[in-house]
């Protein structure tokens, strides 16, 4: 069955040397017992791939369970992780036998889930990966590379896991995977309340956190049809709110410094009332514009909703798959999605350096000029390199 799917994978004219670095495996932190994903990446921006595979290797006290999809693997793609009668080795497949391709950008094209035994010790590991295949008119080879495993007696809350947050019995440490560019607003929702002075030590002491404030007046509308919307946000004053930043709100927030993950320390929990209950801020009687935050990775945005990405906005087309621990926003009856109106988002009535803007639309169908499709994280054409493309069935030059 192996030398099936290397068919499958690899039944093209030539082979091909390939930089190690094109395919690799990200660092991963897991806890005792507990299960977390580790993000198979890509680097080329030059290539279209119809699949790959490769040999995983993996320390005593550790098992590799399933692959899963990322945002960017399309639908149709088989994805297989093949324990071998070797302890420690794991086949990983991720292919299609319809033609099928996906690009080679930056990011995650898939996660391996991987299990840390209650009873392996606390410390860091090292796994590799061997015997990469990449598939595209050509098939590449290229050779080991190593990623590192922690494993934690931390609560571990990984932005891309679909699974969510549990309660906790008692007082935890936490460890949060969510990444945050320095000096943009981001979104923010978490499932514990934090005090001012953990806030700080997490985010810098000139961290600016700004909520919607149900009880005012948050959204102005001018004009008919629609010409200008204006949203209202208030900076978070922890002297009025018992000193904590409270868990499970939505808030938008903005950091001097990259933060790729942090630890929350000392008289944390996980309240179940958290957990059970759909949160959210500024929705009102027969209105459906808010603020929602979600837990969970996997979320689709509907149709008609905000989201943040590079600093600015962009409405989703109801196909846009959120990371955990963000908001997004909802205006359905405020705006049709058609309208050109120029969205500003205030804090205590001054505008944001989020770029003041007509709404972006996320879009879906983006092609090459071969009948390619091109995946595009949160549909941003930003991301696209200059060229022709055939976005929404119609012809656009990004220049």
């Amino acid at each position: 069955m192996k030398r099936v799917l290397f068919l499958i994978l690899a039944s093209f004219a030539a082979v091909t040397s390939f930089a190690a670095d094109n395919l690799y495996l990200g660092d991963v932190t897991v806890a005792q017992g507990k299960s977390a994903l580790v993000a198979i990446n890509m680097t080329s921006e030059e290539k279209s791939y119809r699949g790959f595979q490769f040999m995983l290797t993996l320390p005593e006290g550790f098992e590799a369970t399933e692959v899963v999809k990322a945002d960017r693997t399309p639908d149709g793609f088989t994805l297989e992780v093949r324990k071998q009668s070797t302890i420690g080795k794991f086949q990983v497949l991720v292919y299609n036998t319809s033609g099928m391709s996906f690009n080679g950008t930056e990011g995650a094209v898939a996660y391996i889930n991987i299990t840390a035994a209650a009873s392996t010790a606390l410390g860091e590991y090292q796994g590799s990966i061997a015997d990469v295949t990449m598939s595209t008119d050509q098939s590449f080879y290229f050779d080991e590379s190593s990623f590192k495993i922690t494993v934690t007696d931390k609560v571990v809350l990984d932005e891309v896991s679909a699974a969510p947050p549990v309660a906790t019995e008692g007082p935890v440490d936490i460890l949060v995977k969510r990444s945050i560019k320095a000096n943009q607003w981001s979104t923010l929702c978490l499932p514990f309340d934090m005090t001012k002075a953990q806030v700080e030590e997490v985010f810098g002491s000139d961290v600016k956190i700004a909520f919607f404030d149900k009880e005012s007046k948050p959204v102005t509308v001018t004009g008919n049809p629609v010409e200008s919307i204006e949203v209202e946000f208030t900076s978070y004053d922890f002297a009025s709110m018992d000193g904590m930043l409270y868990g499970c709100s939505p808030y938008l927030i903005r950091t001097s410094k990259d933060i790729s993950e942090f630890e929350v320390t000392s008289e944390i929990y996980i309240d179940e009332e958290y957990l059970t209950v759909e949160y959210s801020a500024g929705s009102r009687p027969k209105k459906t514009y808010g603020f929602y935050g979600k837990l969970a990775a996997g979320t689709v945005i509907p149709e008609n909703g905000l989201f943040l990405s590079g600093n600015e906005f962009w409405y989703s087309t109801g196909k846009t798959v959120m990371k955990g621990f963000r908001g997004y926003f909802q205006f359905t009856d405020v705006v049709p999605k058609s309208s050109s109106a120029k969205v500003t988002f205030n804090v205590d009535g001054e505008a944001t350096s989020i770029d003041g803007m007509n709404i972006k639309y996320a879009v879906d169908g983006v092609y090459d000029l071969s009948g390619r499709k091109i995946q595009l994280k949160d549909g941003n054409l930003n991301k696209l390199q200059k060229g022709v493309y055939i976005i929404d069935g119609k012809k656009v030059t990004i220049k």
